[in-house]
């Protein structure tokens, strides 16, 4: 495991959001969705966070915190994953097979970041979703916004998609969902069965 350097602006960040955080929570109720290959489509596995939490994402770097990551459709979704192993130079004749998984969320602690916009310590949205994370040796700034949501307990942040800015992804730490928040896989039993086939 390679040693994680944290953003230097990070304490700032924190400070900022720490004093934001509590007037911009909201309550979110809906349904999102998934879209992974066939190793991550069990229930125990799809909303667990453990594939972000070892490989990190635009919002939070490698070996740190767990993160789940969903859509707004299941078009949205679907997109971003196939995004993503591009972006890792599969070739498209090796594209792996998909399932898109509904989900059916109630969060009680959830930032738009969108809301962050104002915050003069805080990049803007355009920068964080244009920032190329993937090739920075330390935490990018995006990262660190996401650690700091993280440490102050947010349960799920809502962010424009870098794809479609005019549709949403949502992303959640399974870490601090509290226990009147609700994560439930639609029709989960019908999932197992086709994956016991």
């Amino acid at each position: 495991m390679s040693k994680q350097i944290g953003n230097r602006k990070y304490s700032v960040f924190y400070k900022t959001l720490a004093q934001s955080v509590p007037t911009l929570e909201h309550e979110l109720s809906c349904n999102v969705f998934r879209c992974v290959t066939l190793e991550w489509v069990h229930p125990d596995y799809l909303i667990s966070g453990e594939g972000t939490r070892k490989k990190g994402s635009r919002w939070m770097q490698a070996n740190r915190f767990r993160v789940v990551h969903a859509s707004s459709s299941d078009s949205l979704a679907l997109s971003e994953a196939k995004r993503t192993v591009e972006k890792y130079g599969v070739p498209a004749s090796n594209s792996p097979t998909w399932s898109i998984i509904p989900i059916r969320l109630h969060l009680h602690r959830v930032i738009n970041i969108k809301s962050l916009d104002k915050q003069v310590a805080i990049p803007s949205v355009n920068r964080l979703l244009t920032n190329d994370w993937r090739s920075m040796k330390s935490e990018s700034q995006s990262q660190a916004i996401g650690r700091a949501l993280h440490v102050l307990g947010v349960e799920g942040v809502l962010v424009p998609s870098a794809i479609d800015p005019m549709q949403e992804n949502i992303y959640w730490f399974p870490d601090n969902i509290q226990k009147n928040s609700i994560i439930e896989i639609i029709d989960c039993q019908n999932l197992i069965r086709r994956i016991r086939k």
